[in-house]
C-alpha cells in the first residue's frame, strides 16, 4: 500500500493548532541537509514549536553509523550546550531529531576486555551498537561505562511505572523529584527521530504524511481495533503471553482489541494500533492504519536502515500509515526488555503521548530506535484555555495585569497552568488566576504569550492558548516584508525589505538563527532559499542598538519555499538498447559496466588509481512524480547532471545529505564527472523512499552516450548531444561485478 504526499499538496501542509508539549520540546536539525530542514519546517508548523526550541546543528558526519566519541563530540555535546545557553534546561522533556542524523552509535571501543553483558548472552558483546534515540534518552549514563547504559533496567521511567502498574506522563515523573540534569540536558529526555530519509528510509512526502496525521489525531479518540498478532515464531512468542491480560484491560475500557493468529491484521481491518512479531511483513493493502497509530514489530533488524539490510524495516510501517514505530539497530537476541512491552498501547489509550508510551514500555532502550511524532496524543483530553485582560490592539506598555481562564471536562481537576513568553517559562500558576507581565524587561516588538493548562491526572494532558502581543515602551518601529510576494522555489533568491529607524544593524532570523544581516537602519537582505529549506518558514527582523543589545523584533513574515521546478521525463523513452548496470568511463576513454556501487572500494575493481578521474552514467525510472534525491560521498569533486542539467557541482562530501530532484514520472538520465582526491573510494545512491546505492537492480545504461571529458568541462552537454554521440559510438564495455 502506497502513501504518497505529492508536491502539489505541500503548500497546504501548514500549522494546525493541535495539542502537544511544544514548549517542552527541543528539535535538532541538520543544517546541511535539505531533507532535515524540510521535515523540521513542516513539523515546527504542525506543532507550533517556538523558534527558541529549534537548533540548526552543523552536522557533517555519517547518517548510518558513527562511534560513541563522534556522537558525543558532533551531536550530544553541542545539543547540551545549546539547551543550557538558551536557558531551557529546566524546561526540555523531549529531544527530537529531524532527518539525516545517524540511526546507530558504535560503542565497541568502550567495551572492557572480556566484557560479558549482564543478563544477556555472551555473544551480545559482538553487537556493540546503540540507537541514536536510545543513547540520547540514556545520555546521563554514557560517562559511567557500558554496564550502565546497556543495562536491561536502565530506564527508571519504565521501571517505576511498571512496578506501580499504571501509566504516568513525563510531567508527573519529573514532578516526583526525578528531574535531574547532566551537562545542561535533563536526564531521560524522551527522544525520537522525526524521520529517516536515507537508505531504507521514507520519502520526505511520506514523513510529512505521518507527521501531519499524528498532529491531526490529537484528542480524536479514534475508533478502530488494536491487533495483537500471534503465531509460532519466536518473535511473536516472546511477547504473546502478555496479550490476554492487555486485551482484557483494553476491552474493559470500551476499546476494541483482538488477538489474531497470523502475521498482520486481516483485510478490511481498521487498525488503531498493532503489535507484530515477524522478520518479513507483507501488509494487507486493504487494511487501513488510522492516523496517530503506534504499530511496531519485534524483529532483529527493524532499526537497521542502511541500504541492503535484511528484514522489514520500521519505516515500512510508517509508510503504511503509523505515526510511530520502532526497531533495534543491532542483534537483540529476542530479549523482551529491549523491545516495547505490548502495554505500549495501554499507555497510549490512557492519554500519554507517543514518546511517553514507548519509553514507559521498554526497560532497556539502548538499542531501540524510535521514529515518529513524539507528541502525538490521540487519547488526550481537550480543555478550553483563555487569556483575559488583553488590550484590544494587543499592544502592551509597562506592567500589565492579565488573567487566565480554564474550562475543563466534568469530573476532572486542573493540575496547573504554565505561562510562557516566546517559548520560555514565565510563571507557574496552581490555578486559574491573575498574573503580571512587565513588558519593559523585553525588547519592543512582537512576542508570543502562551498559557498551557494541564489536568491533575497521571497522563496530565495539556491544552493551550496562544496570543501575539506587541510591546511598545521605547516607540521602536521595525518592519519586515517580502519584496516580491508569493511562494519562492528552492534555489532561488528571496529578497526581504527591513526597516527600523534609529538602529545600526538589522538581522533576519529564521527559527532563531541569523540568515542575513545589514549594517544600517533599512535595506534589502537577499537570502538563499537553500539556507531556509523547503516548506513554510517564518522570518523575523531583529534590530540592535549601538551596544549590540536587541532593541526591537518584528512580526513574523510567513514565507513558503517550494521544491525545485519539475524536470520532465525523457521522451520518447531512451531505454531501448540499454543494458542493466552503470557505465563508468575512465580518464583514458575506456568504459566498463558496473553492476553495483557497493562496497565503497568498487572503484578498485575497475582498476582506478589514486586521484582518479572518471564519469558514470545511469538511466533511472521515477514511478511517480515526486521529490527524489541523489546522494554520494567521496573525497574530491563532482559535477552532477540530470537530463543534461547541472544540478550540483562541488565537493564530494557535500553530497552526503543529497540533492533534491523534482522528477516527473518516467525515465531520467544521471551523469556524473568525478575527480577523486586520494584512494578510489566513493558511494552514490538515488531514490525517493530513502536512497539505494546505484545498481543494476534499477539502473540501466548506454555507454556510448557518455560525453567526452572536454565536452563536459566546457558545459557543451545536452541530452540531444548525448544521443548524437550514441549514434556515432559503438562501445563494447567490459562488465565488472
Amino acid at each position: 500500500m502506497k502513501r504518497i504526499v505529492t508536491l502539489s499538496l505541500w503548500i497546504g501542509l501548514g500549522s494546525m493548532g493541535v495539542q502537544g508539549a511544544s514548549e517542552n520540546v527541543f528539535v535538532v536539525v541538520n543544517t546541511n541537509s535539505w531533507a532535515s530542514k524540510a521535515v523540521a519546517n513542516y513539523y515546527v508548523g504542525f506543532r507550533q514549536i517556538p523558534e527558541s526550541h529549534v537548533f540548526h546543528l552543523d552536522y557533517r558526519g555519517a547518517v548510518d553509523y558513527i562511534n560513541l566519541d563522534e556522537f558525543l563530540k558532533l551531536v550530544l555535546q553541542p545539543v547540551r550546550r545549546e539547551v543550557r545557553e538558551r536557558g531551557l534546561t529546566d524546561q526540555i522533556d523531549y529531544l527530537l531529531y529531524s532527518a539525516d542524523f545517524p540511526y546507530a552509535i558504535d560503542f565497541s571501543a568502550r567495551i572492557p576486555p572480556n566484557w560479558v553483558p549482564k543478563d544477556q548472552p555472551r555473544e551480545a558483546a559482538r553487537f556493540a551498537s546503540g540507537s541514536l534515540t536510545g543513547l540520547t534518552f540514556l545520555h546521563s549514563y554514557l560517562g559511567a561505562g557500558v554496564d550502565a547504559f546497556a543495562s536491561l533496567t536502565a530506564n527508571r521511567y519504565a521501571v517505576q511505572n511498571l512496578s506501580r502498574g499504571r501509566s504516568q506522563g513525563i510531567r508527573q515523573f519529573r514532578g516526583e523529584g526525578l528531574r535531574s540534569e547532566t551537562d545542561g540536558l535533563v536526564d531521560y529526555p524522551l527522544s525520537t527521530m522525526l524521520g529517516y530519509a536515507a537508505g531504507r528510509g521514507n520519502s520526505v512526502g511520506e514523513i510529512l504524511s505521518y507527521l501531519r496525521g499524528g498532529a491531526i489525531a490529537d484528542a480524536s479518540h479514534p475508533t478502530g481495533t488494536f491487533y495483537f498478532m500471534r503465531h509460532a515464531d519466536t518473535r511473536s512468542r516472546a511477547r504473546s503471553p502478555l496479550f490476554e491480560t492487555i486485551v482484557q484491560s483494553m476491552r474493559k475500557a470500551g476499546l476494541s482489541a483482538e488477538i489474531v493468529d497470523g502475521q498482520v491484521p486481516p483485510p478490511s481491518s481498521t487498525v488503531a494500533g498493532a503489535v507484530l512479531g515477524s522478520a518479513d511483513i507483507t501488509w494487507n493493502p486493504d487494511a487501513r492504519i488510522l492516523p496517530g497509530s503506534i504499530c511496531e514489530n519485534f524483529t532483529s533488524y527493524g532499526g537497521i536502515l542502511g541500504d541492503g539490510a535484511q528484514q522489514t524495516p520500521l519505516t515500512a510501517l510508517l509508510r503504511w500509515g503509523a505515526a510511530g514505530s520502532s526497531g533495534t539497530v543491532a542483534e537483540p537476541f529476542a530479549i523482551p526488555q529491549k523491545f516495547p512491552n505490548p502495554a505500549v498501547q495501554v499507555h497510549y489509550v490512557q492519554g500519554c503521548t507517543l514518546a511517553e508510551s514507548f519509553y514507559q514500555s521498554v526497560l532497556g532502550p539502548y538499542q531501540l530506535l524510535i521514529v515518529g511524532d513524539a507528541l502525538c496524543r490521540p487519547w488526550g483530553i481537550n480543555s478550553a484555555v483563555d487569556l483575559a485582560g488583553l488590550p484590544p490592539n494587543g499592544e502592551l506598555q509597562g506592567t500589565v495585569r492579565l488573567s487566565t481562564k480554564v474550562s475543563i471536562p466534568a469530573n476532572l481537576k486542573l493540575g496547573g497552568i504554565d505561562l510562557f513568553l516566546d517559548g520560555r517559562m514565565l510563571q507557574h500558576l496552581d490555578r486559574a488566576a491573575d498574573f503580571e507581565i512587565d513588558s519593559r524587561k523585553y525588547p519592543d516588538g512582537d512576542h508570543l504569550l502562551t498559557a498551557v493548562a494541564y489536568l491533575d491526572s497521571p497522563a496530565a494532558p495539556e491544552s493551550r492558548c496562544r496570543v501575539s502581543l506587541w510591546f511598545n515602551n521605547a516607540s521602536s518601529r521595525i518592519e519586515c516584508q517580502q519584496v516580491a510576494s508569493g511562494p519562492v522555489r528552492l534555489g532561488r533568491e528571496l529578497q526581504v525589505a527591513v526597516k527600523s529607524p534609529g538602529h545600526e544593524r538589522i538581522a533576519v532570523q529564521c527559527q532563531g538563527r541569523t540568515v542575513g544581516t545589514i549594517a544600517s537602519a533599512q535595506g534589502t537582505i537577499r537570502l538563499p532559499t537553500t539556507a531556509l529549506g523547503i516548506g513554510p518558514v517564518q522570518l523575523r527582523a531583529v534590530a540592535y542598538d549601538a551596544s549590540g543589545q536587541t532593541a526591537a523584533v518584528s512580526r513574523p513574515l510567513a514565507v513558503q519555499v517550494l521544491p525545485p521546478a519539475v524536470m520532465a521525463a525523457i521522451s520518447p523513452s531512451p531505454l531501448a538498447g540499454t543494458q542493466p548496470g552503470i557505465a563508468v568511463r575512465r580518464a583514458d576513454g575506456t568504459t566498463v559496466m558496473v553492476s553495483t556501487m557497493l562496497p565503497r572500494d568498487w572503484l578498485e575493481r575497475v582498476h582506478l588509481p589514486v586521484d582518479a578521474r572518471f564519469q558514470f552514467q545511469a538511466f533511472v525510472e521515477a514511478d511517480h512524480a515526486d521529490l527524489f534525491q541523489f546522494r554520494g560521498f567521496h573525497q574530491g569533486t563532482i559535477a552532477l547532471r540530470v537530463d543534461g542539467k547541472l544540478v550540483y557541482s562541488g565537493s564530494g562530501t557535500g553530497l552526503r545529505y543529497g540533492v533534491p530532484l523534482h522528477l516527473a514520472k518516467g525515465v531520467h538520465e544521471i551523469q556524473g564527472q568525478v575527480q577523486l582526491q586520494g584512494q578510489p573510494r566513493a558511494t552514490f545512491a538515488f531514490g525517493n523512499r530513502g536512497a539505494q546505492d546505484l545498481s543494476e537492480s534499477f539502473c540501466r545504461c548506454r555507454p556510448g552516450t557518455l560525453i567526452p571529458f572536454s565536452k563536459v568541462e566546457s558545459g557543451d552537454y545536452t541530452v540531444a548531444t548525448a544521443r548524437r554521440v550514441a549514434r556515432r559510438t559503438r562501445t563494447r564495455p567490459d562488465r565488472v561485478r
